[in-house]
């Protein structure tokens, strides 16, 4: 069967939060967002994941964790490669969590394969993981605590916990049936929770002063989930006038796996 591709191009605006595009690629999509090339090239970032992955008009990037699944989960896919690197960090351990479906049962975690990423564009080719990326029904990824990034865009190591992605490829497995209005969905669940400080500006924790007397980020070694600024977005000069503070407002869905 032919590989699909999903390359975050279909798209306007600045950003946009894929929860709400559900279906996109065939895919329902938590806790990701698609960031513009636009909205990249407006800054002044050096050497970035944001800069290095980029390739067209589009990325996909993760907050932190979040992920995708099949938007009929009586389809199951295996992904095949993509391209991915942390925006702000190097030697960033990132778990590629996949899951498999069984109906009445839920999600079950099939395998979780740690891959240390940097700000450099890495392509992953996960056919030399085995079976471990093969059908599958939800794939999620959780970001940990890496060390400190690159220098060039703000004169000091960068930190943070966010994902780039782009240029994902897939297949599905088999023709798979019909399971009614996608059961199981936490794409599409009411959500449990409201992600804290959302604007619109994906910055590294050092760009908001969060520093202890050592120069470290005050919290960045209590792990992804004890610290507040990696998904803090200040707003984009000139473009925001309200409007897109407000999409990021939105309350955010469960995660994957709750």
């Amino acid at each position: 069967m032919k590989d699909k591709q999903i390359d975050f191009k279909n798209f306007s605006g600045y950003l946009n939060n894929l929860y709400y595009y559900g279906g996109y690629g065939g895919m329902n999509w938590n806790d990701m967002y698609e960031v513009q090339a636009a909205f990249v090239n407006e800054h002044n970032w050096c050497d970035t994941g944001y800069n290095n992955v980029l390739s067209g008009k589009g990325e996909g990037i993760t907050l932190g964790d979040g992920g995708f699944q099949s938007d009929n989960l009586g389809r199951s896919f295996t992904l095949m490669k993509g391209t991915f690197a942390s925006a702000w960090e190097s030697n960033q351990p990132v778990d590629f969590n996949t899951y498999t479906y069984t109906a009445g049962q839920g999600f079950t975690l099939k395998a979780s394969v740690d891959i240390a990423l940097n700000q450099n564009a890495k392509t992953i080719n996960f056919a030399h993981y085995g079976a471990d990326f093969k059908d599958i029904s939800m794939i999620a990824f959780v970001s940990g605590v890496g060390q400190g990034g690159n220098t060039c865009s703000y004169g000091t190591p960068t930190y943070g916990y966010i994902l780039v992605m782009d240029n994902l490829e897939y297949h599905w497995d088999g023709a798979g049936k019909s399971l009614g209005a996608h059961p199981g969905n936490m794409a599409h669940r009411a959500p449990h929770h409201v992600m804290p400080h959302i604007a619109a500006n994906f910055s590294p924790l050092s760009a908001h002063g969060d520093q202890d007397t050592s120069g470290q980020p005050a919290s960045h070694t209590t792990g992804a989930h004890d610290v507040p600024y990696h998904t803090q977005l200040s707003a984009l000069p000139g473009h925001d006038s309200g409007g897109l503070t407000g999409q990021f407002a939105l309350p955010q869905a469960e995660h994957f796996g709750t």
